[in-house]
């Protein structure tokens, strides 16, 4: 998507992202005519006014009555009103940018008198107090830094920006994106909504609808909302007409009501933060009288489609700050938001009340600078007394000084005799440690040789000591010896004994063992002697009585039994 921004303007809010798809209604203010050229042949022209800046309310003079024209050679320069920026932001994990501009009041040809009030904030009371969304709880903790994205096409004719934005609920605070809506009436201008730095708390003060636009805290937006007024456009009777070099605009969409006009901003005035909220820590600039006349005209608090796309953002997890981190799901509308029906536009200001209140702001600004002033002058007057009373301190101080100065040479000079006092005791008392030094060294020596002599009798003692107690442990060793190979013999004895009396024991219980097998056998034999006797008994027995027949079966002779 190409990035219709110049160089000179220095909006960079505007880039990465997806629409949010919400149900809104693409309903346009006016119905759709046939494309036709813009109206206004030179509201590219780099010698002619800009259009866009009467946006803002313009200030009658005094004289004739008509408004204050903005007048620029090449483009629109926006000057007139210097603020200031302070480079860090406290609170929840997210640094605003650095590099803020230079404090006006240091620059060269800075003019008091072409400032506004100081701030949003008097005597202790929010002076936009009617703007307070009272629908949005107080936070404790400042808005997020504006994201990066990018800005959809205008979807029709007559719609209005309107820059995305921080709100906040209980549960922290969530993005709610930038959209396309349908004016309300022709001429209607949206003043974007704005959080204010006050009593310890953030306030978020919600935008509005009116024929010029107002304060809204100084922020940049992006996308023709520089932080005053609005160069996104201007309205030509019932068109309004796009400034494509801060919008993307597709002409057939918008029935080529187009222009390009370059907007530049003078450096007392340029504002390249993404810093969300008005007031310490964040942007601080003076109020322009336009803008505090434009806080007393007729105005139209958003609309119903407005309050819902707001409603549904912060149904959407993925808008919440805890869950993006900065970086939202949704930073713009793919569609356009519908406008309320019914809703007429204000009556314009009498000229005359106009100018009458100016010159009331005016009046009230002087007082305010010359109780300033008056502050001013008292505090260097009590600077001049205070200077002067310690002109006065520094020389009583000085007079102290020397009389210190005096004492400390005399105390000094004391000091310097007690040391040559010091000095000749220590020299005496050198002397007598060095006496007692070598009287000391001789005892030491004479303690040493004693020393020596009892070690060298105490080392031969110790040596007969020992030579003696190893020729006893030798004795010992050798009976011990001899003792131990008594007792092994005699065990050798004893075991050889016992081994020669058990091998009897076993040769016994071996005879006897054998005796009784010969006995067992003998038995054995005899039973087997009786029962063949038995047997051959029995045979007899068994045989008829008579005369054996002569002859064996093997042939003749008698059998002998």
């Amino acid at each position: 998507m190409e990035r219709l921004i110049s160089r000179s303007f220095g909006t960079r809010f505007l880039g990465a992202s997806t629409g949010l798809v919400l149900a809104v209604m693409l309903v346009g203010c006016r119905q759709q005519t046939p494309l036709v050229p813009a109206p206004i042949e030179n509201g590219s022209a780099a010698n002619g006014a800009d259009p866009a800046a009467a946006n803002m309310l313009q200030v009658p003079t005094q004289s004739t009555g008509a408004p204050v024209q903005r007048v620029a050679s090449q483009g629109t320069q926006v000057a007139g009103q210097s603020y200031t920026q302070v480079p860090t932001q406290n609170g929840e994990s997210y640094p605003q940018d650095q590099g803020m501009p230079q404090d006006p009041s240091q620059q060269a040809g800075y003019d008091p008198q072409q400032d506004g009030d100081d701030t949003a904030y008097e005597n202790g009371v929010d002076a936009y107090a009617q703007y307070v969304d009272n629908s949005v709880p107080p936070a404790t903790q400042p808005p997020p830094p504006l994201p990066v994205y990018e800005q959809p096409d205008a979807p029709g004719p007559n719609y209005l920006w309107t820059p995305g934005y921080w709100s906040y609920a209980n549960t922290g605070y969530f993005w709610v994106p930038g959209a396309w809506v349908a004016a309300p009436y022709e001429g209607a201008l949206w003043t974007p909504g704005w959080w204010g730095n006050y009593g310890n708390q953030y306030r978020f003060h919600h935008g509005y609808w009116a024929p010029h636009v107002g304060f809204y805290g100084g922020i940049n937006y992006g996308f023709g909302y520089v932080g005053i007024g609005y160069f996104g456009g201007y309205w030509n009777r019932d068109r309004f007409q796009y400034n494509q070099a801060v919008n993307h605009i597709s002409p057939r969409m918008v029935q080529n009501n187009v222009y390009v006009r370059n907007v530049s901003i003078n450096n007392s005035y340029r504002n390249d933060t993404r810093t969300s909220f008005y007031g310490a820590g964040g942007v601080r600039r003076p109020i322009a009288i336009q803008e505090r006349l434009a806080a007393r005209q007729s105005f139209t608090p958003p609309m119903r489609s407005q309050i819902e796309f707001r409603q549904q953002a912060q149904q959407n997890r993925g808008q919440a700050f805890s869950q993006n981190h900065g970086q939202p799901a949704a930073s713009f509308a793919r569609q356009g938001l519908a406008a309320d029906r019914g809703i007429q536009r204000p009556t314009s200001p009498n000229p005359a009340v106009l100018q009458q209140q100016a010159r009331e702001l005016q009046q009230r600004q002087q007082q305010q600078r010359q109780f300033a002033n008056n502050q001013q002058n008292q505090q260097r007057q009590q600077i001049q007394t205070r200077q002067g009373q310690q002109q006065q301190l520094q020389q009583r101080q000085q007079l102290a000084n020397q009389q210190n100065v005096q004492r400390q040479q005399q105390n000094v000079q004391r000091q310097q005799q007690q040391v040559q006092q010091q000095a000749q005791r220590q020299q005496q008392q050198v002397q007598q440690q060095r006496q007692q030094a070598t009287q000391n060294l001789q005892r030491e020596q004479q303690t040493q040789q004693r020393n020596q002599q009892m070690q060298q009798r105490q080392q031969q003692q110790t040596q007969m000591r020992q030579q003696q107690q190893v020729q006893q442990n030798a004795q010992r060793e050798q009976q011990n010896a001899q003792r131990a190979q008594q007792q092994n013999l005699q065990r050798q004895q004893q075991n050889a004994q016992r081994q020669q009396q058990q091998n009897v024991q076993r040769q016994q219980q071996n005879v006897q063992r054998q005796q009784q097998q010969v006995q067992r056998q003998q038995q054995v034999q005899q039973q087997q002697m009786q029962r063949q006797q038995q047997q051959v008994q029995h045979q007899q027995q068994a045989r008829p009585i008579g005369p054996e027949p002569h002859g064996g079966p093997g042939g003749g002779g008698e059998h002998h039994r």
